[in-house]
């Protein structure tokens, strides 16, 4: 069956039938829109339904929608009245604008009594001549068609008279060369708006619909095609087989040991471990939902809310395209700087689903619940903790195969109590540790000598995130070695109908071959676009590269971070192309030293090697991100053992410290274009927040905590060499004698 899905997925990369056209999407969805009254607030009104959009501008006023912000090529057509032009402004706008670059074309629908049509370029901020298009009837319908291509250009307008209105269709067209900011790759705003300065105006917008493109690797199944009856058919079959086979495989239950009628003299000892683990996990989840109130990182939780919300209303494989639409202008005071573009695999895509329909399910009230609520924003937080939670104990079971109970539970405390994974987790409200779970089930469960449960475990953790591939890929040729290859080809083919079953929700509507097409948009990234210019060689991470920009660049403060990658470092070198180098280099050794390596089956041998490889992309590619440091912590905290006591206390608080500050840091940062979102963090009245800012952008700190991070890499390294060379030992009196009474 195995054979049959890898062959099914091969085939469809070439032959899979594709719908034909564009994706499209008809009506507004209120939760998607970011909706507001400039100016005077009380004078304006935005009235929103799925069907229309009205505008309503009092003396001074400025009611505002954004219908989209996306990066992707797109092409909108509605409908357009004037129910009133008494304001000496415009009754409507439509604006298509790159807030990055203050770029943009402006279609007004003039104010009475001359009723004009004109276009307005923006270029760089400064407002061009007004172009006179025509006139239009203040009494007609209009539909309005554009098209833009925020890559390669480009874009076109066309407002086209209907029913008994007379008049010619005009047509408007914007090119690279007439506004050159508009077409870098970089999201373009569709923004309508009225306007009036004393008066009544008022615009109403119907009949919307939004068509965007199939994207290159993500083709959708033409509706109704056989193969898509036949992919049905395959996942219903092997879902009864999974079935059937878990049947089969049930062991007869083991008889029960006679009682001897004697107390154990073991039980008091366990009774009082049961009842500390209760109390660590009750202080766990307390002290982890009291944060849930402090804030989080306003782009990041709204981009969260929208993937929760799109996947259980619009359907999983709707992820790939929805979200790249959506902007979340509130985080920047009302404007669309940026999308919420899905970045995930089909497994988040799949734990989205999970957190939608339970939200759902819990605030529907039979219908469907506002998107930007804190009902889902403390959902999404608590999945991240009660993951978390696995994730501790899933250290404790790995550890226990060398180190006994005691250790072991230090070491699962030392993650689950980590000052940087809980803000990461409770205010941030990143995701690091769902992803990390199905990455330490696979470890667990291949140390277990359980190759089909490691095998499937790591194919999930692979679909989960970018970030998650490496390490996976070198967990991968750790099973290799570890098994037969007979049990590794099994355990193999299960895993292949574990993720195919899955990733069903998307594979159905999109293509079988979704994981391949998944793995090569992750690779297209890397390729150079016109954008470059905001691709930074960090993205509040302490990597390698502020060291470089402050000696090779001349950077200070935390501009050592937000550095173009694609400016030159070195030669014919960039950042961003020198990150890649080293980065490629160093996972080829590694590589090559664990797939030759001929000491390799100890317990735990293969984890400093998954801890070299990701510090490796961390601290060694460009672009890297605080909250993936926590990935680094999870890794990290298992290797306890490999290095003496001081050593690794020194490197897990390093990493901890250098986390936990550019998570509070950028934090803080991110937060100062709308404070009033979450008051409590914001710098102006929280003196943690101000000091943890300047600490962030303070240069010293800067070239300590990078030192610091490129230390716990070199040292990880070290590890992976040692764990080749020689019994991995604790460094811990007492440990091996723990280890083996365990």
């Amino acid at each position: 069956m195995a054979a049959f899905i890898l062959g099914w997925v091969a085939l469809s990369l070439v032959a899979w039938p594709r719908a034909t056209g564009d994706v499209t999407h008809d009506g507004f969805d209120p939760n998607l829109l970011w909706t507001g009254v400039l100016g005077t607030p009380t004078a304006g009104q935005v009235s929103l339904s799925r069907s229309s959009l009205r505008l309503t501008a009092g003396p001074g006023s400025e009611p505002t929608v954004h219908l989209l912000a996306t990066s992707l090529r797109f092409a909108a057509v509605f409908d357009v009245r004037i129910e009133a032009d008494g304001g000496s402004s415009d009754p409507l706008e439509i604006h298509l604008w790159s807030a990055r670059q203050a770029t943009g074309y402006l279609l007004r629908f003039g104010a009475a009594p001359d009723h004009t049509l004109s276009g307005q370029l923006q270029l760089n901020g400064a407002w061009k001549a007004i172009n006179n298009l025509g006139t239009y009837d203040p009494h007609g319908r209009y539909q309005v068609r554009i098209a833009l291509d925020p890559t390669h250009g480009p874009q076109t307008i066309d407002v086209i008279p209907t029913g008994s209105v007379g008049g010619t269709p005009i047509h408007s067209l914007v090119s690279a060369a007439d506004a050159p900011g508009l077409f870098l790759g970089l999201p373009v705003a569709m923004t309508v708006q009225s306007l009036s300065k004393d008066g009544l105006a008022r615009a109403v917008i119907d009949h919307y619909r939004l068509s965007l493109p199939v994207q290159p690797g993500l083709p959708r199944s033409a509706p109704g095609s056989a193969p898509v009856t036949v992919t049905l058919l395959v996942v219903s079959a092997l879902l009864l087989g999974l079935v059937a086979a878990g049947r089969f495989a049930r062991h007869r239950p083991r008889p029960l040991p006679a009682s001897t009628g004697r107390v154990s003299s073991k039980m008091p000892a366990r009774t009082g471990l049961m009842l500390l683990v209760a109390a660590a996990t009750i202080g766990y989840l307390a002290g982890n939902l009291w944060l849930f109130h402090v804030g989080a990182h306003s782009y990041d939780i709204m981009a969260e809310k929208t993937f929760a919300y799109v996947a259980a209303t619009y359907g999983p494989a709707d992820l790939y395209d929805v979200p790249a639409t959506v902007t979340p202008a509130k985080v920047w005071a009302g404007t669309p700087y940026a999308e919420v573009g899905f970045p995930y695999g089909p497994v988040m895509g799949i734990v989205f689903t999970a957190i939608g329909a339970v939200y759902r399910a819990a605030f529907g009230q039979g219908g469907i619940p506002p998107m930007d609520s804190i009902q889902l924003e403390v959902l999404i937080k608590l999945f991240n903790v009660v993951l978390g939670l696995v994730d501790g104990v899933l250290i404790y079971l790995i550890l226990r195969k060398r180190l006994g109970n005691v250790l072991s539970a230090i070491g699962a405390g030392l993650f689950v109590f980590n000052p940087a994974v809980w803000f990461m987790m409770s205010v941030w409200g990143e995701t690091q540790t769902i992803s990390l779970l199905f990455l330490l089930l696979a470890i667990w469960r291949g140390e277990a000598e359980d190759p089909v449960g490691a095998w499937a475990a790591l194919a999930l953790a692979a679909l989960t995130r970018p970030q998650m591939i490496i390490p996976a890929a070198f967990l991968a040729l750790y099973l290799l070695r570890r098994f037969p290859l007979g049990a590794s080809i099994r355990a193999a083919s299960w895993s292949i109908l574990i993720a195919f079953i899955a990733v069903a929700p998307f594979t159905l509507r999109i293509s079988p071959a979704l994981p391949v097409s998944y793995l090569e948009r992750v690779a297209g990234t890397q390729a150079a676009t016109p954008s470059d210019s905001y691709s930074y060689v960090s993205s509040d991470g302490y990597n390698l590269w502020p060291l470089v920009t402050q000696s090779v660049s001349g950077q200070s403060g935390k501009a050592r971070l937000y550095y173009p990658a694609s400016r030159s470092v070195w030669g014919p070198f960039s950042y961003s192309s020198l990150g890649t180098l080293l980065l490629v280099t160093t996972l080829a050794i590694l590589g090559l030293t664990l797939a030759l390596a001929s000491r390799l089956l100890r317990p735990g041998g293969v984890l400093p090697f998954l801890l070299a490889a990701t510090l490796g992309l961390l601290v060694l590619k460009t672009g890297v991100s605080t909250h993936h440091f926590v990935l680094a912590i999870g890794l990290l905290i298992p290797c306890l053992g490999f290095i003496t006591a001081p050593a690794y206390a020194a490197l897990a608080i390093a990493v901890t410290v250098t986390t936990f500050v550019s998570l509070w840091g950028s934090l803080g940062y991110a937060l100062q274009a709308a404070p009033k979102l979450y008051p409590l963090l914001d710098a102006e009245h929280n003196i943690l927040t101000a000091a943890f800012m300047n600490l962030f952008n303070s240069d010293v700190f800067i070239t300590a905590a990078t030192i610091a991070n490129l230390a716990v890499f070199l040292v990880s390294l070290a590890m992976a060499a040692r764990a080749l060379t020689r019994e991995a030992e604790t460094g811990m009196p007492g440990a091996g004698q723990s280890a083996r009474r365990g």
